[in-house]
């Protein structure tokens, strides 16, 4: 973009917004039961889920860290960042919140 990267906020199924990127919570596993992840889940579909594969195989998604995947299946966004802000056995706190986020901000 000619001005610099912009960030929107939106209410509703952000699986359902036309953008360059979908920043998406999730754990170490990247098990999209529910909320924000789980509808991205269902709305990539079968697509969706086997581009998570070959990561799952890899590694674990580590917390403080971010993966970026393509918007497959019926998503509109171009790419989807998955992030782990925090463990099960670990609760999210801001700093860790703003590491996260500062990791997909800065990632290239």
């Amino acid at each position: 973009m000619a001005d610099g990267p912009r960030l929107s906020i939106y209410r509703g199924n952000l699986a359902d917004i036309e953008s360059d990127l979908l920043v998406v919570s999730t754990n170490e596993l990247m098990t999209h039961r529910g909320g924000v992840s789980g509808a991205v889940s269902r709305r990539g579909g079968v697509e969706y889920e086997q581009s998570l594969i070959p990561i799952r195989k890899e590694t674990k998604l580590r917390q403080n860290r971010c993966v970026a995947i393509p918007g497959v299946g019926k998503l509109k966004c171009k790419y989807v960042i998955l992030t782990c802000p925090s463990r099960r056995d670990r609760p999210t706190s801001p700093h860790r919140l703003n590491e996260v986020y500062k990791n997909v901000l800065n990632k290239e």
